[in-house]
């Protein structure tokens, strides 16, 4: 209370509260516009800048003990933590992070940070590589590192990742993409991973076999739209079960990790480095770039291709995760969350 607050050793809580609370609230309030704004200006990953609806304080304790309660609804919050954990090294994957919750132990010279996420953005259905071709090919899940810019640089928000990505295109494989095919601008900036020594990466996948999965196919152009009017009918005819395996996979040289396929568990151990670059030296997507398979079970439409579960080579890249471990649970979710995932195009910004 006396390094965050500035509440003298010998001050009655209460008494202190009841003196300096208004003043410290509007400091506090203009102290995240400013994070949000100025220092970390959240804008080319948001589309919005920060904008606080509303912050409510209380404070209570005694001379052992002092809580501060924070009640703080904004546009931004989730942008702006994802730049703090960028900065402070604690995670530089920058997906479009909900339902978070943050736990931390402050030390003399050190803290234990635990966090807890569903991560969006970095998860999308595309064709299987190297695995599949042809019409009504399976997809896979594909888990790739992402910036969290996608706007790029003006005179007032001068800074962004995105900006050598402005104007170049890719190849779209993405599953239920209109422009499936066609070569389509980046809707994020690629991102890598680097792993420290004491660092692993650990993706465990959903087992059974009525996972979901969506055949590498275009839909309507305004098969969005409909979405949002509540008929998911276009992404649904694209859509089949099964069970999920190691499929594809860029890995760059790196040779400790293990897959598991009866546990469906993968450990890539550091240090490493990854990368994916295209021939400008920038990423040509995210380092790794790891696909899980959705096999078709024969109970689905079953289909006569081919599908491997063996990771093939080819890639390296680049970002700092502190601490022992980096755990990703790649769960499937409901069908609606599901189709979501699919839209690569839209927005980040959530309307409410």
């Amino acid at each position: 209370a006396e390094e965050w607050m500035g509440m003298p050793m010998d001050e009655v809580p209460a008494d202190w509260w009841a003196a300096n609370g208004d003043i410290y609230e509007s400091l506090w309030e203009d102290w995240i516009a400013y994070q949000g704004n100025d220092v970390f200006d959240i804008f080319n990953g948001y589309e919005w800048p920060y904008y606080d609806l509303g912050t409510f304080m209380s404070l209570t304790g005694d001379s052992t003990e002092v809580v501060l309660d924070i009640a703080h609804i904004s546009w931004g919050w989730e942008a702006l933590l994802t730049r703090w954990l960028d900065y402070t090294q604690l995670s530089v994957h920058q997906p479009y992070f909900e339902d978070i919750t943050v736990q931390v132990d402050y030390r003399d010279s050190m803290c234990d940070f635990y966090m807890d996420a569903v991560c969006q953005w970095s998860l999308h259905a595309v064709k299987q590589n190297a695995s599949a071709s042809g019409d009504n090919a399976p997809c896979a899940w594909v888990w790739e590192p992402i910036g969290l810019d996608y706007i790029s640089s003006t005179s007032m928000h001068p800074e962004s990742t995105y900006d050598p990505y402005y104007g170049t295109t890719y190849q779209s494989w993405n599953s239920g993409d209109p422009l499936y095919g066609l070569e389509v601008p980046y809707e994020v900036t690629p991102s890598a991973l680097s792993l420290p020594s004491y660092a692993k990466l650990v993706i465990e996948l959903p087992t059974g076999d009525a996972l979901p999965g969506y055949y590498a196919e275009p839909v309507p152009d305004d098969a969005i739209m409909s979405v949002w009017s509540g008929d998911t009918s276009d992404y649904d005819a694209i859509r089949y079960s099964g069970e999920m395996d190691l499929g594809f996979a860029l890995l760059g040289g790196c040779t400790d990790w293990t897959y598991d396929p009866v546990s469906k568990g993968m450990t890539i151990n550091g240090p490493y480095d990854f990368t994916n670059p295209r021939d400008d030296g920038y990423l040509y997507h995210g380092a790794p770039w790891i696909e899980f398979n959705v096999i078709p079970m024969p109970s689905s439409e079953s289909l006569s291709v081919e599908v491997s579960s063996t990771a093939t080579e080819p890639v390296p890249g680049a970002v700092t995760t502190s601490g022992e471990l980096v755990s990703l649970a790649c769960t499937m979710v409901a069908v609606v969350m599901a189709t979501v995932m699919l839209i690569a195009c839209a927005g980040r910004r959530p309307e409410y």
